[in-house]
C-alpha cells in the first residue's frame, strides 16, 4: 500500500484495473508527477499556471535560481544557486537534459499536505509546517527543517485549490504536496504520487480512511457482480 512511484507503476502494469487492492494513481499520471519538468509545463499550460513558479530557459536566468533534477526524492538533486560563483559548480548539471531550473519562491517557510483522494472525494487530508534554518536550504535529506510543526492547520481555501488541481490531472490515490504560500497564493514545487514520510505520524487515522474507501470499493463490486 505504500508504495515508491516506480514501484506502483509496476504494480499497475502487472495486475491492470481488475479486481485490485490497492488505491494508486494510474500508470500516466505516475508518471507525470514522477517528472517534475514534465509535470511543471503541463501545469503551466493549465488554468492552474498561478501555482507553478517560471521556468528558465538555457541562457537566461535570474538569481537566485532552482536547479532540479527531473526526478528523484527528499531533496535530492536540488539546490538553490545563489550567484555566477555557485551556478560554476553546476555547470555540469546545467547541461544536462536530467536537470532544469526554475525561479527561486523566497522565504524559509515549506508546507507538505498529505491527501488521499478517491474518485474525486477527499477521505484523509494533513499538512505539516516546516521552518528551514537557512531560506536557500532545500528540505530532505541532506537538510532537515530547524522547526517541524506536524498537523498545521490550513485554510480550506488552499485544500481546496490543490483538490482542484489534482482532479485537473485525473488523480486518485495518496500524494505528498510541497509548497509555499506567498502573496500570490500557492507555489507548488512537487507532486509526490506516493505516501510521503512524515505521514508515518498521523498513519493510523489515514489508514482509517484507506482501509473503508478499499471496503467501500469491495462492496459497490458486491453489488454489480
Amino acid at each position: 500500500m505504500l508504495f515508491r512511484s516506480h514501484e506502483a507503476t509496476s504494480l499497475r502494469r502487472q495486475y491492470g484495473e481488475e479486481n485490485e487492492k490497492y488505491i494508486i494513481p494510474d500508470i500516466h499520471v505516475t508518471a507525470l508527477c514522477a517528472d517534475k519538468l514534465d509535470f511543471n509545463k503541463a501545469i503551466l499550460a493549465s488554468d492552474f499556471a498561478r501555482m507553478i513558479p517560471p521556468i528558465y530557459g538555457t541562457t537566461k536566468r535570474d538569481f537566485p535560481y532552482v536547479l532540479k533534477k527531473r526526478d528523484g526524492g527528499s531533496g535530492e538533486g536540488t539546490v538553490v544557486v545563489r550567484n555566477e560563483e555557485a551556478e560554476k559548480r553546476y555547470a555540469d548539471h546545467l547541461s544536462q537534459n536530467a536537470f532544469f531550473c526554475q525561479a527561486y519562491v523566497p522565504g524559509p517557510v515549506e508546507y507538505a499536505t498529505h491527501m488521499l483522494l478517491v474518485d474525486g472525494e477527499v477521505l484523509y487530508h494533513s499538512t505539516n509546517r516546516y521552518v528551514m534554518s537557512d531560506e536557500f536550504l532545500v528540505k530532505g535529506s541532506a537538510y532537515q527543517p530547524a522547526r517541524e510543526i506536524l498537523g498545521t492547520d490550513i485554510e480550506e481555501r488552499v485544500i481546496g485549490e490543490l483538490i482542484e488541481l489534482l482532479l485537473s490531472i485525473g488523480f486518485s490515490g495518496t500524494c505528498c504536496l510541497d509548497y509555499k504560500i506567498t502573496e500570490g497564493g500557492i507555489q507548488l514545487m512537487e507532486v509526490n504520487p506516493r505516501v510521503g514520510f512524515s505521514l508515518f505520524r498521523d498513519i493510523n487515522r489515514y489508514l482509517e480512511a484507506y482501509i473503508g474507501a478499499l471496503e467501500a470499493r469491495e462492496s459497490r463490486g458486491r453489488r454489480t457482480a
